[in-house]
């Protein structure tokens, strides 16, 4: 279409394209086959997480847990960022266990806000 540059005009954002995307059905994808033994396991890993500089608000493992297909943007922000820390062969599969790093790895990369020194960046994160 002539005066349609479809790449500045379609608005993508964190929440919608990463958060309520890859990182909600990660989640999905991990706890629906883990017991209710699973569930508290993880309940109190989670609720023990310090977020200490990380930008996210104090966590509600037994919210998150319990209503666990429900959930919103902050509630998947948290577990991207915390979920691998928590996870062992008891809870899943080393593939998702994997899963899960990348997940948080992107997500850590995605959610820089101004990068100062461009060649060092790619240098680390390359």
């Amino acid at each position: 279409m002539i005066g349609i540059d479809i790449h500045r005009e379609t608005p993508v954002e964190l929440l919608h394209t990463y958060l309520l995307g890859q990182v909600k059905y990660v989640w999905h994808h991990m706890h629906s086959s883990w017991s209710p033994k699973q569930f508290e396991l993880f309940t109190i890993r989670l609720q023990s997480s310090s977020v200490d500089g990380l930008n996210i608000l104090p966590i509600r493992a037994r919210y998150i847990t319990q209503y666990k297909d429900n959930l919103i943007g902050k509630h998947f922000k948290a577990l991207q960022q915390l979920g691998i820390f928590h996870l062992d062969d008891s809870m899943c599969p080393r593939l998702v266990q994997d899963l899960w790093k990348a997940t948080g790895e992107l997500g850590a990369l995605l959610w820089y806000t101004e990068i100062e020194n461009m060649a060092m960046y790619l240098v680390r994160n390359m």
